[in-house]
């Protein structure tokens, strides 16, 4: 009776102690993320003040009202391709208009070299929370802006002002470009790749429906080659990385057997599970957790783990057996003794995946304006890719993330298709169920970027 008293006064002195630590902020990882955004070139060189710009002057689509089977409907805006009547495109022509002063500055800050924000957190409520609460702009609005700058460029191209035309689409690109940054959240990167890839399917479009010379070609295609002079970008996973650092002090104490324990009052900052929604649960779920230094070890393994498999393309993932790694090594965590790390350890595989696919995309732009530009000046398509390397006409060809080897082009009769053959990794001859779009898994065909369309370019020089 007197052990099991004592047991239980150590009990009681040992939860006292253990819900009374306190975690220790040594590091300001903000400070050290915005340092790590920030280029080495002066202010006047940042676009973001001018992309602010823009969102105060943007003024939103009115929309359009229409009667159906009694009802009165509210349609949105629409993609400038999309056949639209002559009232739809008279209010286009008005809200374009009216965005002049936010087109002039997107315009001017697509001008610009570089592109950084300073990242804050707003409240002191926030201010708990540290990096995981850091506040990132609209980004749904700056990917919006497609409609008003793809619908400005057509209708440059209806009055014939064609080299305008594309330099609005090149502006679009320019703001995916911006976004899709090294030292950026995951998130940005993301709306980057998203971004280039209306841009470019902007572009494709264009190249269908309106006529150009040769030398406009060339002129677009030079600039999108000199977008991303250093390559296009992989994805950047530090500042997902710095975070976890900033939960992990925030959370636990810097001291004690195992360099320190999970803080209950801290922890339920970050949490949203109703399971450890009572003291209890919250306690206990602490006490069973790893302490710091072998919290810290699974997070830097992956993050070690995730910085060697991000510069391989998805086939040489295949290869090495490595699909989707990051993600079971993240759920191989026993879920108890690491929930703080799978709960808070992003899943960049697939971002990884898709910065592969805008790359693809990127180049395979690149590479339909050289076809086309082959076309007008010759009369037909090249047999192969490598024609346009040694006619001069393309710098090289262009890799294909899902084979070891490049993209292809592919003639049936007089049909000519650009393609990459997709995610199940086979050449299915342009002809697979994922034609037009990137397919996700076993039994989705090839990816394709361009085909012969029936309605041929002008041949004028």
């Amino acid at each position: 009776a007197q052990g099991f008293g004592l047991f239980i006064v150590l009990m009681f002195v040992y939860g006292f102690w253990f819900i009374s630590g306190e975690p220790t902020i040594r590091i300001d990882y903000l400070a050290q993320i915005n340092r790590n955004s920030r280029p080495a070139v002066s202010q006047d060189q940042n676009a973001w003040p001018i992309y602010e710009k823009v969102h105060e002057l943007y003024k939103e689509f009115p929309g359009v009202t229409y009667e159906k089977e009694g009802k009165s409907y509210r349609s949105g805006i629409w993609m400038p391709w999309v056949t639209t009547d002559s009232e739809y495109e008279s209010r286009i022509r008005n809200w374009v208009q009216a965005n002049k002063p936010a087109l002039e500055q997107f315009e001017r800050a697509s001008r610009k070299s570089h592109f950084w924000l300073e990242y804050e957190i707003k409240t002191k409520a926030e201010d708990a929370l540290g990096l995981f609460s850091v506040h990132i702009p609209n980004l749904s609005f700056y990917r919006n802006l497609r409609y008003v700058v793809f619908w400005r460029a057509w209708l440059d191209f209806k009055q014939g002002n064609m080299d305008e035309g594309l330099d609005w689409i090149i502006a679009y690109l320019k703001l995916g470009k911006h976004w899709n940054r090294s030292g950026s959240t995951l998130i940005e990167q993301l709306v980057g790749i998203s971004v280039n890839n209306a841009g470019d399917d902007a572009l494709a479009r264009a190249l269908d429906h309106f006529d150009f010379t040769p030398q406009q070609l060339q002129r677009i295609q030079s600039r999108l080659e000199g977008l991303y002079p250093d390559g296009y970008p992989r994805i950047d996973p530090e500042f997902e990385r710095i975070m976890v650092l900033d939960v992990m002090q925030r959370c636990f104490t810097e001291s004690g057997y195992g360099g320190g324990h999970l803080v209950p009052k801290e922890f339920e900052n970050f949490i949203g599970d109703k399971r450890l929604a009572n003291a209890v649960s919250l306690v206990t779920a602490c006490m069973v957790h790893a302490g710091r230094d072998e919290t810290f070890t699974v997070v830097r393994e992956y993050f070690d783990q995730i910085n060697e498999v991000l510069p391989l393309t998805p086939y040489q993932l295949k290869e090495k057996g490595l699909v989707r790694s990051g993600v079971e090594k993240k759920k191989n965590l026993n879920m108890y003794r690491f929930y703080l790390a799978r709960m808070f350890l992003p899943e960049i595989d697939k971002a990884g995946e898709a910065a592969f696919r805008g790359r693809a995309e990127h180049e395979a732009m690149i590479t339909i304006l050289a076809i086309n530009r082959w076309w007008l000046e010759k009369g037909e398509y090249p047999q192969t890719l490598d024609e346009l390397v040694t006619g001069g006409y393309l710098k090289e060809v262009p890799d294909d993330p899902y084979s070891d080897g490049p993209l292809l082009l592919w003639h049936i009769g007089k049909d000519v298709y650009l393609y990459s053959v997709g995610a199940n990794f086979i050449n299915d001859r342009a002809t697979g169920p994922g034609s037009l779009a990137w397919g996700s898994g076993l039994g989705r065909g090839d990816r394709v970027f361009w085909y012969s369309h029936p309605r041929r370019l002008s041949t004028k020089n």
